[in-house]
């Protein structure tokens, strides 16, 4: 577990970090080891192995290593040939990512979606298209004949006024 070494009065004021600074009051508590933890010698982290952190399989390829690290700036796909060549010779990777391959789709595949959509659409536009006419002739056609008549006898008009 690791040692929290506060600075003193950390918690009374917003404006203090949480970061360790010397005291130098007088009276202070922390000074005079009444109060929590001073920083002392031997107070230090235990030493780790460093794990390489691996770029492509080339790097991969002579070494003999137990445990790696894939870098962060390495795509889905060569992460992907990574994982797979590391389970393969029992190497631990410490930031391994459960990534799905991608399938590719062919053009023809994206056309015929595409001519499918269209059909679609097409299909809706002449059904609405449809419907006003049908309520139209459910009605009955004496309607339809005044309109034509009125029609007819506006252009007359017309005509004898030219």
């Amino acid at each position: 577990m690791r040692l929290i070494f506060e600075r003193s009065e950390e918690g009374r004021f917003k404006r203090l970090k949480r970061k360790w600074r010397k005291p130098r009051g007088i009276s202070n508590k922390i000074k005079k080891g009444k109060k929590g933890l001073k920083p002392k010698i031997g107070y230090k982290k235990p030493e780790r192995k460093e794990v390489p952190k691996i770029r492509n399989l080339k790097e991969l390829n002579g070494a003999k290593l137990k445990e790696i690290i894939i870098d962060s700036r390495v795509g889905n796909k060569k992460r992907l040939e990574i994982q797979e060549y590391c389970s393969k010779n029992n190497i631990k990777v410490l930031n391994e990512k459960i990534i799905k391959p991608k399938e590719k789709k062919s053009k023809k595949a994206e056309n015929k979606t595409k001519t499918k959509e269209k059909e679609i659409q097409k299909e809706l536009s002449t059904e609405t298209e449809k419907k006003p006419k049908e309520n139209e002739t459910k009605g009955d056609s004496k309607p339809k004949q005044k309109m034509e008549k009125e029609i007819k006898e506006t252009k007359k008009t017309e005509k004898s006024k030219n």
